[in-house]
């Protein structure tokens, strides 16, 4: 199987992942010995998630090593790709103390742009370093961690970054519609109460999100009362999508007539 065959199924984020997880060297260091990225797309991390996972490794160990890279020359630190939720659980414990991890060099990387700018039909060094990064965490928070969709939005939003504004080459590198990718970009601009929703983890359902941003701009009071009610309409079994989409819809027939 060539590469191409090989990656057919895949978005270019998987391909990070599993190109960076190949021919690469393992070591174990002290928790305190790795730097999370200040650019990782999340940004909350559920404590009480964190203690169960802190336990789980307790009990059986870290079954998946975190991903790094080695920091400037000199330095006893390595930044970490992917796995800093694993990271941050061994920190905490008092009983674990030192952390699996993969370490990338700079020509495994330079290998993974050459692929990656082969699988996207565009010149290498359209291929940051930053953007190999981006890839593995969007992978990693899409399979291990349930990001929020503004999270998920803001991380894409860095992908047509790097690609200087082309959604079409974002959308293919991300294996997603051009129609959905633009959809997403439109929450990191949404409002502060609707970005909040997100951030809250009261919905993380985009559609139901740009509904609510829609009656925020359509009828602002509509769109407090909605929100301000949010929690005891869902608690009641209420589907929000329909909830939000029956709101938006009754507002603008309101401004019809």
């Amino acid at each position: 199987m060539n590469f191409k065959q090989k990656m057919k199924f895949k978005s270019a984020a998987d391909l990070a992942k599993a190109e960076m997880e190949m021919e690469t060297k393992l070591l174990e260091l002290p928790a305190d010995r790795f730097r999370p990225d200040p650019n990782q797309p999340r940004k909350h991390f559920d404590e009480e998630s964190l203690a169960k996972l802190q336990h789980t490794i307790e009990m059986e160990g870290q079954l998946q090593p975190i991903i790094v890279r080695p920091l400037a020359s000199g330095e006893t630190q390595h930044h970490i790709i992917s796995g800093e939720r694993r990271w941050r659980a061994i920190k905490s414990s008092n009983s674990v103390k030192t952390v699996m991890a993969v370490v990338r060099t700079q020509q495994q990387d330079d290998s993974l742009k050459e692929r990656l700018a082969e699988h996207l039909s565009v010149d290498e060094d359209t291929i940051s370093d930053a953007m190999l990064t981006n890839l593995m965490q969007i992978s990693e928070n899409n399979d291990r961690e349930d990001t929020t969709c503004l999270e998920n939005a803001v991380s894409y939003q860095r992908i047509v970054d790097n690609f200087k504004g082309d959604r079409k080459l974002a959308s293919k590198a991300l294996n997603m519609s051009y129609s959905m990718l633009s959809k997403y970009l439109q929450l990191p601009k949404s409002s502060a109460e609707v970005r909040k929703l997100s951030e809250d983890g009261l919905s993380q359902d985009l559609s139901t999100l740009l509904n609510v941003e829609s009656l925020m701009n359509t009828d602002p009071k509509a769109a407090a009362i909605v929100i301000g009610n949010w929690k005891e309409v869902a608690e009641s079994g209420v589907n929000m999508r329909a909830y939000a989409a029956e709101k938006l819809k009754d507002s603008k027939a309101e401004k019809a007539t």
